[in-house]
């Protein structure tokens, strides 16, 4: 038998080996599992870092609050009071440009002048006011329910038209260019269009809030309190006050039309008149 032959016979019982497919699916879906788990336990600490550092963010801002308050705690309120007022202002400006589909745009000078006066007024106010009510000496048999109701009955009678009629004659002072007895005069008609329906809303909300102003707030804390609240109501007063603005200077033009053609129409009459007697 040749070599060829002998060669070709022995390949002939050598046994053919073929790897089933399903351990190839099943090694592939390993692969695959295998691949998922990491990118979803990767994912998993990517969240719980990012949830970590939020988590850290929030005990760091109160240590720092906490420690400004304790160094310079009228500075403090005071910057509080500035910043809320001018976020609430913006805000206002926002939604009236787009309720009215004005092509108007925000404007920060107004904001920044009405932040001064939270942070020359209102914050400081606030300070010394919360602190007066904190101290008044009451009996020491007196309920903790009567001390609260006291505080807030005196809040509401006392600083609330004050610091609400402040803040309409401050808005319609500013809210135009005109002359400064003019802007007096728009002032004053804020205040008086306003004033009234704004205190009836206030008693239908700032009651219920000073009931945790004076029971679970801490003291130095009140004012910051005061003004996460104020954000929405500095919003509504803010509105309030550029609805009235608006129907003003309508008003004013109207009357300022009909005003020129009265005085035209007596022009009329008079030259009408003189020229009767001299015919």
């Amino acid at each position: 038998m040749s070599t060829g032959t002998q060669s070709s016979s022995i390949l002939t019982f050598i046994p053919t080996f073929s790897i089933p497919s399903s351990f190839t699916n099943f090694k592939s879906n390993q692969t695959t599992t295998n691949f998922n788990r990491l990118c979803a336990s990767k994912r998993v600490r990517s969240l719980h870092s990012s949830a970590s550092i939020h988590m850290n963010i929030l005990p760091n801002l109160y240590s720092l609050y906490s420690t400004s308050l304790a160094t310079f705690p009228l500075i403090t309120k005071s910057c509080t009071s500035g910043s809320i007022i001018f976020l609430s202002s913006l805000i206002s400006q926002q939604l009236t440009i787009s309720s009215t589909h004005s092509t108007s745009k925000l404007n920060f000078k107004q904001a920044l002048n009405q932040s001064l006066l939270g942070f020359l007024l209102f914050g400081p106010i606030g300070h010394f006011w919360f602190n007066f009510l904190e101290h008044i000496p009451f009996n020491s048999h007196t309920s903790t329910f009567f001390r609260t109701i006291s505080k807030i009955t005196l809040d509401q009678l006392l600083l609330s038209p004050i610091l609400n009629a402040i803040l309409f004659f401050h808005s319609g002072y500013f809210q135009n260019n005109a002359s400064h007895q003019h802007r007096i005069t728009s002032g004053l008609n804020s205040v008086e269009s306003n004033l009234k329906s704004s205190l009836i809303a206030s008693y239908k909300l700032w009651p219920f809030v000073h009931l945790l102003t004076f029971t679970i707030i801490p003291l130095d804390f009140r004012v910051l309190y005061i003004n996460a609240v104020s954000l929405g109501w500095f919003i509504f007063l803010s509105l309030m006050n550029s609805n009235h603005g608006q129907l003003y200077n309508k008003y004013e033009t109207e009357f300022r039309n009909n005003q020129l053609f009265t005085e035209s129409f007596e022009f009329n009459e008079q030259q009408n008149s003189n020229f009767i007697q001299k015919v």
